[in-house]
């Protein structure tokens, strides 16, 4: 039995009975060829030749010319840490490796956005951290590896793997392990590289610890792709606090694994620890952190905080000090860097706090948000998106908005209604359009005034807006603060002075109501009102009420769709004011649904479910939870198939990379409605290469794409080098949704590859047709996009046409 192991295998090493790892140290660079950032519109002149394969074979010396002057293929030699990227800023490196046999590899490269292999897209390590290690089939000759820039230094290796499946320890989820917990078992997670051809679907893995031995059956681990996979773990019965080794060992098709070990630590219960739990975004294993109450009881605080880039949840719980009041819950964001707090690491946030809530005991009118740099914007974004879920916040260090800090460019001109639209996808990012919301709370602001990493003049800013109508705002400016003075920086006992007393108000009792949303998909309810719909998607929705007797009175701006939880409230009311108009409330029900038609309110019954609403809504990466499942065509032309697997595999290992998830890749062929039921789905191709399109897309979708050509409602595009992407609900189901990432051929397919949907701080809406050109031409070869109305029909005053 031949055995396959990555202990074998570490930098610099050498397998038995295989070459040395093979070094890329030289290649041609290119630089000013890409225009990206934040950036739902970007142009890149590498990937359109990409796109239409007119690559070629690039020499030094060759030029490209664009809008920022030409740019030409130079020469450059990799020093000891790695290619110095700023030879290619803003653009590419390619190395090429000629090889006397085909063969399977392990790519180990850092710092780089992302890598084409052979053409085929990749994902990439931008931060550097060293763990991403992805599997490639390499043919006889000549094999190309086009990096595209990242951060810092740029390193890249082969290593020789013959197919197999592959364990990788080096990036895994792990939870402590408890001395209450003794005899019991939890789970845990690790990579596995799969460096065949084909799916394995029966592998086990085994995991040997305190004499027991606990076995798991993965799932499917797809062909040339790493898959990050849970498995059991068993707690030692006489654990005793300190550090372990698991022993870890891989069995499929007869073949076993070389074991490896698994560092763990045992800790005391009221000792800070990591839990692990199965997020509903993706179905992957996560982790948050704990720093226990260590007087835990019903009258304690429950406290949310989340780190800053680059930090590990279970480094920032470990910088508060134990408290007999209180338990903090540190969430990961789903990586150091994630997703700004925003979008998925607003879920995992929200997961994380919902976990909480259920495993510790606390008064439930005492829950706490904080955070520092990072996490002091995403205090602020969760904070305002969500403002009745907390008595308190307390930003430290943070910064507003990525358009006041984090580089957000917009995608064209404002006059340009498809630009227009774009940029109001991105709505839920402006926190300062959300600010009132902190009426719901008390807000302590803290920063340095050295900071040299966020400016002091972002917590001023928030200073300011607040002053102007916050009646319980606090605000402290270290003098001489850098952007670290210590544990105090997250830990300020002032800080925690003020949280001490906050209470969220019994929704019963409150008398007045202001909420402002950009999308009831993502926030819809403040107390006794909720924002069920909205006249014009993803521009800000606010309701004023106040209660007033047995009367509630108030306005609303940009709502079609409003329910009162009129049960909940200590004195039901009886009639309802609301822009002028008086209506009747009906004595019975727990709640009130009112529906706006032709600019008049009205008495009405809940909205149908297949409608726009809490439940289910756009823009697009909204469609990206809900334990989604990536499924790729294999019904087209050898090359379509080809690309629909890569673009899914791509995404996956995006996600894997960035947001620390897994999900199943599945054949169209396999993608059954029973498999994924409950499940949303993301689909690759066309009606033509993928047959899970016209099964999973209710048939009432206005857009279709097929090989040659693509239609939304009565308008068509014919020919080639079309692309679309959108979101549709899924059909059957009431809460489900499908996307679609697609093409009317092999070059409006690729041209999908780097769309940017993916990354925070870049939106964009229900659907949107990319022309051919796009990578050239940016935002002016998007000839329509838009949103869907309510009903989920099109909508001609929320669409943009050339």
């Amino acid at each position: 039995m031949m055995v396959w192991s990555l202990a074998t295998m570490a930098l610099g090493s050498t397998l038995v009975g295989q070459a040395e790892p093979i070094v890329l140290d030289r290649g041609l660079a290119i630089p000013r060829v890409t225009v990206a950032g934040r950036n739902a519109a970007p142009t890149d002149l590498i990937a359109d030749l990409l796109v239409r394969n007119r690559l070629g074979t690039p020499r030094a010396g060759e030029k490209l010319a664009s809008d920022r002057g030409e740019a030409e293929w130079r020469e450059v030699a990799a020093g000891e840490q790695g290619f110095d990227q700023r030879a290619f800023q803003s653009g590419y490196l390619l190395c090429t490796v000629d090889l006397p046999s085909e063969g399977t590899y392990l790519l180990r490269a850092s710092g780089h956005g992302m890598v084409y292999v052979n053409g085929e897209p990749r994902g990439g390590d931008v931060y550097g951290y060293g763990y991403l290690n992805l599997p490639v089939a390499l043919r006889e000759g000549r094999n190309t590896f086009l990096f595209s820039a990242g951060r810092g230094q740029l390193a890249a290796k082969l290593v020789p793997a013959p197919a197999g499946l592959w364990l990788d320890v080096s990036d895994p989820t792990v939870p402590d392990l408890l001395t209450s917990e003794a005899g019991s078992s939890v789970w845990a997670a690790v990579v596995v590289q799969n460096t065949g051809a084909s799916a394995v679907r029966d592998a086990v893995l085994e995991c040997a610890l305190g004499g027991r031995t606990l076995r798991t059956r993965l799932p499917a681990i797809p062909p040339i792709a790493a898959r990050k996979v849970p498995f059991r773990v068993p707690v030692p019965k006489d654990a005793k606090p300190g550090a372990v080794q698991a022993r870890l060992t891989l069995r499929w098709d007869g073949r076993k694994s070389e074991a490896q070990s698994l560092p763990l630590q045992v800790v005391l219960p009221k000792q800070v620890h990591r839990r692990a739990f199965f997020s509903s975004i993706d179905g992957s294993l996560q982790y948050y952190a704990v720093t226990p109450s260590q007087k835990p009881g019903p009258d304690n605080a429950l406290v949310l905080s989340v780190h800053g880039a680059s930090v590990e949840a279970i480094s920032q719980a470990r910088a508060y000090r134990p408290k007999d009041w209180l338990t903090l819950v540190a969430a990961t964001n789903r990586r150091p860097y994630g997703f700004d707090w925003e979008d998925w690491g607003r879920m995992d946030a929200l997961e994380v706090l919902g976990i909480a809530k259920r495993a510790y005991p606390h008064d439930p009118s005492r829950v706490i948000l904080t955070g520092h740099s990072m996490g002091g914007h995403g205090t602020w974004h969760i904070g305002l998106t969500h403002p009745d879920l907390f008595a308190a916040i307390g930003p430290a260090a943070g910064w507003i908005s990525f358009r006041t800090y984090a580089g957000l460019v917009d995608p064209g001109k404002p006059e340009d209604p498809v630009a227009s639209l774009l940029q109001r996808a991105g709505t839920p990012s402006d926190t300062l359009g959300l600010v009132r919301n902190a009426l719901h709370y008390g807000v302590y602001i803290l920063h340095g005034d050295a900071d040299e990493t966020v400016p002091v003049t972002e917590a001023r800013r928030m200073r300011e807006v607040l002053s102007a109508f916050h009646p319980d705002l606090q605000y402290c400016e270290k003098p001489g603060g850098s952007h670290w003075w210590g544990d105090d920086s997250v830990d300020w006992p002032e800080m925690f002075a003020f949280f001490q007393n906050k209470r969220i108000p019994d929704p019963a009792k409150v008398s007045r109501v202001e909420f402002v949303t950009a999308n009831p998909a993502v926030s819809s309810r403040s107390n006794w009102v909720e924002v069920l719909q909205q006249e014009r998607c993803l521009e800000f929705s606010s309701v004023v009420f106040e209660r007033v007797g047995d009367r509630i009175e108030g306005t609303t701006s940009n709502v079609a769709a409003l329910a009162f939880d009129v049960g909940r409230m200590d004195e039901r009311p009886s009639s309802l004011a609301i822009d002028g108009q008086t209506l009747r409330l009906a004595a019975k029900g727990a709640r009130a649904f009112l529906l706006k038609t032709g600019g008049v309110w009205r008495v009405t019954g809940q909205p149908a479910r297949w409608e726009k609403g809490p439940h289910r809504g756009g823009p697009l990466k909204l469609a990206f939870q809900r334990h989604m499942a990536f499924v790729f065509g294999t019904s087209g032309t050898r090359d379509e198939n080809a690309w629909s697997f890569a673009k899914a595999r791509y995404d996956a290992e995006q996600w894997q990379y960035r947001g620390n998830g897994a999900v199943d890749l599945i054949p169209d062929t396999e993608a059954t409605a029973e498999r994924l039921k409950g499940r949303n789905v993301i689909l690759y191709g066309n009606e033509r290469t993928n047959v899970a399109i016209r099964r999973f897309v209710d048939p009432k979708c206005p857009i279709r794409v097929d090989r040659g050509a693509l239609a939304v409602g009565d308008r068509a595009w014919r020919g080639g080098g079309y692309s679309a992407l959108f979101a549709y609900p899924k059909a059957g189901e009431d809460e489900g949704m499908a996307v679609v990432v697609g093409g009317t051929d092999v070059v409006g397919m690729r041209q999908t590859d780097r769309l940017p949907y993916l990354a925070p701080g870049i939106a964009y809406p229900d659907w949107t047709v990319f022309g051919p050109g796009y990578w050239r031409e940016g935002v002016s070869a998007i000839p329509a996009t838009g949103f869907f109305g309510n009903d989920w029909r099109l909508d001609p005053s929320q669409s943009a046409w050339r």
